[in-house]
């Protein structure tokens, strides 16, 4: 699945959904201030999150999965020359 939509500041953010039928992860990808955003790894409880830059985008990258399959998704992420954004 896949939504487009704002943040509070205006800025566009693409979210997509990715599902095995048991678990999901979300993958939020957003142009923006490269200070800001997720580094590396954190969880609360069992929900893991996982963040980068990615050419000029920020990509986080969240689910009720092991820390290993938001690092996996995260590491798959690559900016497509002549895309979108």
């Amino acid at each position: 699945m896949h939504n487009d939509w704002r943040a509070a500041g205006g800025q566009p953010v693409d979210h997509f959904v990715l599902s095995d039928g048991l678990a999901s992860v979300s993958v939020y990808v957003e142009a923006g201030n490269p200070q800001e955003g997720l580094e590396g790894g954190t969880h609360i409880g069992a929900v893991h999150a996982t963040g980068k830059r990615v050419s000029d985008h920020q990509v986080t990258v969240v689910g009720e999965v092991q820390p290993e399959t938001v690092e996996t998704v995260l590491a798959g992420i690559r900016q497509v020359p002549g895309g979108r954004r």
